[in-house]
């Protein structure tokens, strides 16, 4: 015979996991990838203000994306496509490769005639770094994101 405490115990086990699971399945952790500290700044404050989304690691180049990569294991990366050394196209390759499950949205100051860097790299968008906003993210992380990958 069950106690009555042992059914609450259950049930509140079951409640506390699901609601768990669905909050880590909303949740991005996003790897930030930029040349400008500035613009890593300021796309740190605009995560910070999504519902959906967190700043979990940030890089000054592709090279360093690329080295953080397997310890972050980002769910989403924010990245340039013009810096110096490896660009944003080339790191996306890279990104994509290692990791397949990863949302790569591609930012530039000037994203005009960028569409066929978003198609080669696979990105899911390009984005204006003026027209960066936490709707516009979390939209994106919506329909891109680990409920629409599998």
């Amino acid at each position: 015979m069950r106690r009555a405490s042992e059914g609450v115990e259950a049930g509140f086990a079951a409640a506390t996991g699901a609601a768990e699971n669905v909050y880590a399945e909303l949740v991005g952790r996003v790897l930030v990838v930029d040349d400008s500290e500035v613009f890593r700044r300021v796309a740190h404050a605009v995560l910070s203000a999504t519902a959906r989304l967190r700043p979990f690691g940030e890089a000054g180049s592709g090279e360093e994306a690329i080295r953080l990569l397997p310890d972050l294991q980002p769910d989403l990366v924010l990245l340039d496509v013009h810096m110096p050394g490896m660009d944003g196209v080339a790191t996306a390759s890279v990104i994509r490769r290692e990791s397949p499950r990863a949302v790569i949205v591609l930012v530039s100051a000037d994203p005009d005639g960028l569409d066929e860097a978003r198609l080669s790299t696979d990105a899911v968008a390009i984005l204006g770094k003026a027209d960066l906003r936490p709707q516009t993210l979390d939209d994106l992380w919506l329909e891109h994101g680990p409920s629409r990958r599998d």
